[in-house]
């Protein structure tokens, strides 16, 4: 494999709208870079004219790579290809839309080359919603320090760049539900945080999907969060117990015991549930992606092993 210094990794979702304006922002802060550089576009199954853009810069531009996924598998798993074909021996991954300006890159490399393993954004100020979308953020900044034990404040920014050796750390895990920040904090490092500006725009996760986020890192990532919760709902259970012994009738005890058991049974269910789903998506060990036949515009496709890859790139 032939490496490079630099390797951009960019998940695109839609994004045609303003990936064209996106291309001349970046390149006007990484052309003047003494650094040799490749950046790799995942387009994670638009249905826009996304992939086609990016198509085109890769024909033109063999620094532009480009891979379309077969339908939308969701933004870690389009990132992991792109780690997985990054060639720089610094990997800095950021996201499609134009909320982090480009002119901070500069001082990513710079502080990446120093005695420092990861280099994260963080957002100096947050111009968007508060209940929609700053205050899920806070709590899943909360819940990401508790399970990586990684002492950075905003993992939500994905402007992140790393030396070569964190990334393919990263890429020795095989499992299937994966979460990049948590799979950093598990690998290991020397972590500094840059504070970026942060701009109002497209973003790729709504607040359904933030919820979701933080549901899955609980229940998904740490099992401490289970057993707090039955020991908290059985302790619960009961004190209201006796104290309903000790003031209601035997039938209106019966029905309302009746009643709190079955929903603590279903609460806990919900909680076992969750992991019985993870540990059967592991079973199944199905590819964590698949690259559609046709979307490869990359002149280095032919040459890559795909052996242990994550998942399925089809011949060319």
């Amino acid at each position: 494999m032939n490496e490079c210094d630099i390797s951009f990794v960019v998940p695109v979702y839609n994004a045609s709208l303003h990936l064209e304006e996106w291309k001349k922002s970046l390149l006007k802060v990484i052309e003047p870079l003494k650094n040799d550089w490749e950046i790799i576009l995942i387009d994670d199954g638009s249905i826009d004219n996304s992939w086609k853009i990016i198509e085109s810069w890769a024909k033109d531009d063999q620094r532009f790579r480009a891979y379309g996924l077969s339908k939308n598998f969701g933004q870690h798993p389009a990132m992991t290809l792109g780690l997985e074909l990054a060639r720089g021996r610094i990997i800095m991954t950021m996201d499609d839309d134009l909320q982090i300006p480009h002119d901070c890159i500069p001082v990513f490399i710079e502080k990446l080359e120093n005695d420092v393993d990861i280099v994260a954004g963080r957002r100096r100020t947050r111009n968007d919603s508060l209940i929609f979308r700053q205050l899920p953020s806070l709590l899943l900044n909360k819940i990401m320090r508790k399970i990586s034990k990684v002492m950075r404040n905003d993992f939500g920014c994905n402007n992140v760049a790393y030396k070569r050796w964190v990334i393919e750390a990263v890429m020795q895990s095989r499992e299937k539900c994966r979460f990049l920040p948590e799979l950093v904090g598990w690998a290991g490092g020397r972590i500094k945080e840059v504070e970026v500006e942060h701009r109002v725009g497209p973003s790729r996760y709504r607040f359904s999907k933030l919820i979701k986020l933080n549901l899955e890192l609980l229940t998904n990532y740490n099992l401490w969060f289970i057993y707090l919760w039955i020991c908290i709902i059985g302790a619960v259970t009961l004190f209201f117990g006796i104290l309903m012994c000790a003031v209601t009738t035997y039938a209106i005890l019966n029905f309302k015991i009746g009643i709190a058991l079955l929903g603590i049974f279903i609460f806990v269910i919900g909680l076992v549930g969750t992991q019985l789903n993870r540990l059967l998506i592991e079973i199944q060990d199905r590819p964590l992606y698949v690259v559609s036949a046709g979307r490869i515009q990359d002149s280095y496709c032919d040459r890559m092993s795909r052996n242990k890859l994550l998942g399925f790139i089809p011949d060319r």
